[in-house]
């Protein structure tokens, strides 16, 4: 991963929303709070030291918080970890998503879990 750091400050996501959104997150906003939030990300499995340890694969997200996400993808997940990259306007971050929940969701799985 040369040149890419992984984000672990909930301010460094903030801020890239702040960067690709017409909405400021900062301020009084209720952190806590989900964001219906729709970008196509790239995800691939990773070990508990964070090494990548399956091919990547397309998703779509459902909604953001500062703390999770939610994604949508054809397939079910049965991996603990995934990597998230999220690119817009010029700009990349990557999260590590600790899974809580794959569930089929008619054509489609719903995967949601907490930024590590």
């Amino acid at each position: 991963m040369v040149g890419q750091q992984i984000i672990t400050r909930t301010s460094d996501l903030d801020a890239f929303l702040d960067h690709i959104c017409d909405w400021d997150v900062g301020g009084d906003v209720d952190h806590r709070a989900g964001y219906d939030f729709s970008m196509a990300v790239t995800v691939q499995p990773v070990d508990e030291h964070f090494k990548l340890v399956g091919e990547p694969f397309s998703a779509v997200t459902e909604s953001i918080s500062r703390t999770s996400l939610a994604i949508i993808h054809m397939r079910a997940v049965t991996d603990r970890l995934l990597r998230i990259t999220l690119r817009a306007r010029g700009r990349e971050i990557l999260m590590i998503l600790k899974v809580t929940h794959c569930c089929p969701q008619g054509m489609h799985y719903d995967i949601a879990g907490d930024f590590c």
